[in-house]
């Protein structure tokens, strides 16, 4: 026991003190606290990634498409990181039409050219279309963190 004391604590009795304080609810509890701010802080800088991205999308989507085709990968919505479908980006912008519905925020349109995996469930479905391989041909909305950008192009 008198291995694991600290240099600052002097006694078994000063020992038992700090392991106690550290072991009460309040301590735990100020632990979490601590943690939570932690995860907010890294999701606010991702957020800022994210509408830097959407900023420089938006700048490019000014260019002529046909001329500057941006190739992308569609990963399975589910967060499981399997591509779904190969395609093409469109936009970023939240009032972007996909189907007379507006794609809204953190989502990209995106042209479907080739399904992955054929009975992937669609991130929004309509009526007509569920799967991946029914909006080959077509446009679909799709989370924004759930699209690769192909940095080739």
């Amino acid at each position: 026991m008198m291995q694991l004391k600290l240099d600052n604590i002097k006694s078994i009795h000063e020992w038992k003190d700090f392991v106690k304080e550290k072991a009460s609810n309040e301590f735990k509890k100020d632990m979490v606290i601590t943690q939570v701010l932690k995860d907010q802080d890294e999701m606010k800088k991702e957020l800022a990634q994210y509408r830097t991205f959407f900023k420089e999308m938006r700048k490019k989507e000014s260019v002529n498409m046909k001329t500057n085709i941006t190739k992308c990968k569609l990963l399975d919505w589910g967060g499981f990181g399997v591509v779904v479908a190969e395609g093409r980006w469109s936009s970023c912008d939240p009032k972007a039409l996909v189907h007379h519905i507006p794609i809204g925020p953190e989502a990209m349109r995106i042209w479907v050219d080739v399904a992955k995996e054929h009975e992937k469930y669609l991130w929004r479905t309509t009526p007509y279309m569920t799967y991946i391989e029914e909006v080959v041909g077509s446009t679909v909305a799709w989370p924004a963190d759930g699209v690769v950008i192909d940095s080739t192009n």
